[in-house]
């Protein structure tokens, strides 16, 4: 029993790990998009990254990306 929960414990800890990294990359991005959106070639980047790329994570998110193009 005790190796079982250890080793699903471990599997959590990798998932959550992913996770991070995953948030961590998207507000450099989210970052790096912001600061340059004035111009109408990042704001169709923008307008893809929101929608493609945060179709898995945030449904919210993309009625808000939506709505503000």
């Amino acid at each position: 029993i005790l190796n079982n929960s250890m080793a699903t414990l471990n599997i959590d800890g990798q998932l959550i790990n992913t996770v991070k990294v995953r948030l961590r990359v998207s507000n450099i991005i989210k970052a790096f998009l912001v600061t340059f959106q004035e111009t109408v070639f990042n704001n169709i980047i923008y307008y893809i990254y929101c929608c493609y790329y945060h179709y898995q994570y945030y449904y919210s998110y993309d009625l808000k990306c939506l709505v503000s193009s």
